[in-house]
């Protein structure tokens, strides 16, 4: 999540947070994905500074669904 300039880790988000959009991305390991999650905070953070929000990373399928 990023609040207040400053990206955090954390496991959920709450039921009352309002979902206002997704980004969908390819990666190959849960330690890529979270990069990519840091990578599009930052890019909020740079180009929206007064943004606040928070990334969920979900599994859509793996190699063995093909």
């Amino acid at each position: 999540s990023l609040t207040g300039g400053t990206i955090t880790d954390g496991p959920y988000s709450e039921a009352k947070e309002l979902v206002g959009g997704y980004a969908i991305q390819n990666h190959a390991s849960l330690d890529e994905a979270k990069a990519g999650a840091v990578w599009l905070l930052e890019l909020h953070k740079e180009h929206w500074p007064e943004w606040e929000g928070e990334i969920e990373i979900r599994q859509m399928f793996g190699p063995e669904d093909f």
